[in-house]
């Protein structure tokens, strides 16, 4: 940032301007990445209480011949599992070609910006290389930090049950 300003001031609040949208941005999909994510929790927890339940007394399952029941149950549950993963999948990449996007159009912004001031002779024309280089390197850091952010703050609520549920027991 400091090699920015000491280009031009308007290089600089461009850069920071970006980076603020940047980072505010995959807000909007924060609550439909949580939700997702939660379900894909509840989904699991679904599946395994079914497994359990229908597995704890495989003699039952013999005696009845309800293997093809067994399976049917089986296969329905997973496929809840699977349809909650697929949705907390395009959730997430939803998140990163939004951040992708702004990070691209934010890049060809402070370039064409540079661009700008070097065809009128006010910067250098080595001052693009810099600009590029703060372009690539940061805001593509900036985008990966602010993903793994949100996918972290997804699963916060997620967090607070399993601290919840291992809570020690006084008595």
């Amino acid at each position: 940032l400091i090699a920015l300003i000491s280009i031009h001031w308007s290089i600089f609040i461009l850069s920071l301007l970006i980076d603020i949208i940047s980072y505010f941005l995959p807000k909007l999909i924060d609550k439909k990445l949580e939700k997702a994510t939660i379900n894909v929790s509840e989904s699991n927890n679904e599946y395994l209480h079914t497994v359990s339940s229908w597995f704890s007394d495989l003699n039952e399952l013999r005696r009845y011949f309800a293997g093809a029941k067994l399976f049917k149950i089986g296969e329905q549950a997973s496929n809840k599992v699977e349809n909650a993963h697929i949705k907390q999948t395009a959730a997430q990449q939803e998140l990163i070609v939004l951040s992708g996007f702004c990070n691209l159009v934010g890049q060809m912004l402070l370039l064409s910006l540079t661009a700008f001031f070097i065809t009128k002779n006010a910067i250098i024309f080595g001052a693009i290389m810099s600009v590029q280089n703060f372009a690539a390197n940061v805001s593509i850091g900036l985008q990966q930090v602010i993903e793994g952010l949100s996918f972290m703050k997804s699963s916060k609520e997620l967090m607070g049950e399993i601290s919840h549920d291992s809570a020690v027991i006084n008595k």
